[in-house]
């Protein structure tokens, strides 16, 4: 069983994990790429995980989910078509830098 999130039913365990052991994962931030076929996953686990009582966040940055970790300038060459995925490095690295310092 579970509650519906955009028609979508949503499991009461994750990775075949009750909440009670959900529950006593640390803070989670995900990221994901608004035209990454994970993101609804993505969404999906986030609510379970508050549903747990764990502090998560799901930030979705234009693009796709490989965004993170290589230099914008290696990004740009490679895929000049693919602009708003590249765009979205800066922001998304300083995010994760900041949930990782706080």
């Amino acid at each position: 069983g579970g509650t519906g999130i955009d028609g979508l039913c949503l499991p009461e365990t994750m990775l075949g994990l009750p909440l009670s052991v959900l529950s006593k994962l640390p803070p989670l931030l995900m990221q994901s790429g608004d035209a990454d076929d994970l993101t609804k996953s993505s969404m999906r686990a986030r609510t379970v995980l508050q549903r747990a009582g764990v502090k998560s966040a799901l930030e979705v940055y234009p693009g796709f989910h490989g965004f993170l970790g290589f230099p914008v300038a290696w990004l740009q060459q490679l895929f000049p078509h693919k602009w708003d995925w590249v765009r979205s490095t800066r922001p998304a690295t300083r995010q994760l830098v900041r949930f990782l310092r706080d």
